[in-house]
């Protein structure tokens, strides 16, 4: 056998993928919360764009 073949057993196989299926679930809710919180961030601070660019500090002396 070459060291490219596959020699998991088709039930091995089977658990992997179904550990990976659930990582990858796992992730996109995690992605999902992720972005609701930036949501909130720019709804938050939508019309003070100055705090994600820091012009407040820069025209402080204005």
């Amino acid at each position: 056998m070459q060291d490219n073949e596959v020699s998991e057993e088709p039930e091995v196989l089977l658990a992997s993928s179904l550990r990976s299926s659930r990582i990858d679930a796992d992730n996109q809710r995690h992605i999902g919360q992720t972005w609701r919180v930036l949501e909130m961030a720019l709804i938050t601070f939508g019309g003070q764009p100055d705090l994600f660019r820091g012009e407040k500090g820069r025209n402080a002396h204005l």
